[in-house]
């Protein structure tokens, strides 16, 4: 008895695909994203050994975020030893304003005084 199995009567469309190599998902860039602009991004993980939310949002910023994309990134930058930083840095409002360059005050100019009215002329009785 052998455990060969006929498949030669199904039709290629019905089988399932499955990636050969699990790393060909690793592998792969996110749909969407120019694949110069993507390996730039690795390349500065790689220099780096992590990559900041940032910097990654910079370069999906014109791709729609589908969980797809997202977890492509994610398996990627794991595949290449990139740590991801999702930690955000919230800025302190009072060292925003002390950055912000300090512009002079207008200087104040005095509003011209209207002119004065003048009173009509008194008319004498005798040019009436």
């Amino acid at each position: 008895m052998t455990d060969d199995i006929d498949v030669s009567h199904i039709e290629p469309s019905h089988i399932e695909h499955r990636a050969s190599d699990p790393s060909d998902v690793e592998l792969s860039i996110p749909v969407g994203v120019p694949a110069e602009d993507f390996g730039r991004l690795l390349e500065t993980g790689r220099v780096q050994q992590s990559l900041g939310i940032d910097d990654v949002m910079s370069v999906l910023r014109h791709v729609e975020l589908t969980p797809d994309v997202i977890d492509t990134v994610r398996h990627r930058l794991a595949a290449e030893g990139i740590e991801l930083d999702e930690s955000v840095e919230v800025a302190d409002p009072v060292e925003i304003l002390q950055a912000l360059p300090v512009e002079p005050e207008p200087a104040l100019v005095p509003e011209p005084e209207p002119p004065a009215r003048r009173r009509p002329a008194a008319t004498s009785p005798a040019a009436a």
